[in-house]
């Protein structure tokens, strides 16, 4: 089977986290790369020999990641999520795209992205 290829959204703590219980738990998931605004998490991605994208736009457009995995503050999750969905990366779902429930009924048709949906 081949394996998923994904990024990580942000790279602090989170994004650490989930990359090294992905690695030592995840055989079919494969990490391409990691994209955080902070020069030190960029720093960190590099020892631990993981891609840095330039950009948001530019981890977006790689034909190859597949998913991406959302590790920013909760108050940056809803944009990020539909910015995800729309470029067509899947996007796992551990919890909402929002941790104010007020922001979530704001669209209560759930939020469309493309063929995607990201609330119900």
């Amino acid at each position: 089977m081949k394996p998923c290829v994904y990024a990580i959204l942000g790279f602090g703590g989170m994004g650490n986290y989930h990359l090294d219980a992905i690695q030592q738990n995840v055989p079919e998931l494969q990490i391409k790369g990691i994209y955080d605004i902070r020069p030190e998490a960029v720093e960190k991605a590099k020892e631990k020999q993981v891609h840095a994208y330039p950009s948001l736009d530019a981890l977006l457009a790689d034909r190859d990641v597949e998913l991406v995995i959302i590790a920013t503050p909760n108050n940056f999750h809803k944009d990020l999520s539909i910015q995800c969905l729309q470029s067509g990366k899947k996007r796992p779902l551990r919890k909402a795209g929002s941790h104010e429930r007020r922001r979530v009924r704001r669209n209560p048709r759930g939020g469309q992205a493309g063929r995607k949906t990201l609330y119900r």
